[in-house]
């Protein structure tokens, strides 16, 4: 079980949940969800990869880059790797990157590797730690790092609440990484 703060207070979230358990936790809080694994109609996430998983990442990745690699400049190894619904346990985010990472190198060397954070279901110094974390872990593996933030959309936040982009700068400088926005978008409800 993870503990995060969404809206302002504690919550804490099991690695299993029923489905209908799952869906009711992510509209009630307003999170947006796309892939999630259902196992004996359970919601599965914080998976701990095996070394055959990783193992599949990184031959996956390798296939990849010598089918690819002459057209692929930019690769994205983790699209919001501490969202809630993310399949892999937080601290094990990194072994998959590497997995990743260490697949490309094997056919592409002239290559760039993005991760980016989701950040507005978290409070800012969760975000700010896990990227951190993984920084410290995979920092080898990863050119750029971005995040994914709609205030006034997705958040609850204003249009101009932007202090999530002046903190991705500030970790991107402190580890010698580049900063990027990966997602922008507007949702009209």
């Amino acid at each position: 079980m993870s503990e995060i703060v969404i809206n302002g207070a504690n919550t804490k979230i099991p690695s299993k949940m029923k489905k209908e358990d799952f869906i009711k936790f992510v509209r009630e809080h307003k999170i947006p969800v796309r892939n999630v694994v259902e196992k004996n109609s359970y919601i599965i996430r914080g998976y701990i990869p095996t070394q055959e998983f990783l193992d599949e990442a990184k031959e996956y990745a390798s296939k990849i880059a010598q089918e690819l690699g002459d057209e692929i400049y930019y690769y994205q190894l983790s699209n919001e790797f501490n969202h809630i619904p993310d399949l892999i346990d937080t601290n094990h985010d990194a072994d998959y990157i590497k997995a990743l990472h260490d697949g490309i190198v094997q056919h592409d060397h002239s290559y760039i590797t993005i991760v980016n954070a989701f950040v507005d279901a978290n409070c800012e110094s969760t975000w700010k730690n896990q990227v951190r974390d993984l920084l410290n872990k995979a920092g080898e593996c990863i050119d750029i790092i971005a995040i994914d933030h709609y205030p006034g959309t997705w958040s609850d936040e204003n249009y101009d609440h932007w202090s999530e982009l002046d903190a991705l700068f500030e970790i991107a400088n402190e580890y010698g990484k580049q900063a990027v926005v990966m997602e922008m978008g507007f949702l009209n409800l």
